[in-house]
């Protein structure tokens, strides 16, 4: 089901939900993925975007129909 561009960004998606469940995700070449929008999220802001066991992340998530997580990238290739 799907065209084979969406299958291939479903399977993408996929592989970074599961990354994140062992361990930081990480992207290294961010413009080959213009479908992503990344935010800087300082390091004293991140307990409270997360929330209590990530529970305001997941608020976001089902509000909105996205994904979010926390990814590593280069701060060469951010955008």
């Amino acid at each position: 089901v799907g065209t084979e561009e969406e299958r291939a960004r479903a399977r993408k998606y996929v592989k970074l939900v599961m990354a994140q469940r062992v361990g930081p995700v990480r992207l290294d070449d961010i413009e080959q993925h213009a479908d992503l929008s990344i935010v800087d999220v300082p390091a004293e802001a991140v307990s409270f975007v997360t929330g209590k066991q990530g529970a305001f992340l997941r608020f976001v998530e089902e509000d909105f129909g996205t994904l979010l997580f926390f990814i590593d990238f280069s701060k060469a290739n951010k955008r």
